[in-house]
């Protein structure tokens, strides 16, 4: 008797764990790869050599948030120039009509982004 509520209990739970949401059942088959989502407010762009960079402009326009998988980091505008500039002295972002390059620690990090 003891063994078949033992059963009993683990088929509920397994059935309330499936339902919580989180994704996890012990025989479901995943390939690994979580769907992709986009920050709230952020812009895709597709880069030279198969990059992806992600922006988020402020309301006003006057910086920028450059979102890696990892990490985000904010870009204030510069002086009016050609084209918008964005820098916080490590890394610089060019918005020009043609397409948008972000520039870190001397070197062009990111070049063509067209807005996707």
């Amino acid at each position: 008797m003891k063994s078949g509520w033992t059963l009993t209990i683990v088929v509920a739970m397994s059935a309330v764990m499936t339902g919580c949401g989180g994704g996890w059942w012990p025989f479901a088959r995943s390939d690994g790869e979580q769907p992709r989502r986009l920050p709230e407010g952020a812009v895709e762009h597709a880069c030279a050599q198969g990059k992806q960079l992600l922006l988020r402009y402020a309301p006003d326009n006057k910086s920028v948030w450059v979102i890696y998988p990892d990490r985000e980091f904010r870009l204030d505008r510069l002086a009016a120039g050609p084209g918008e500039r964005y820098s916080n002295g490590v890394s610089t972002l060019i918005a020009e009509v043609d397409g948008v390059s972000l520039d870190s620690g001397g070197s062009r990090e990111f070049a063509a982004c067209k807005r996707k």
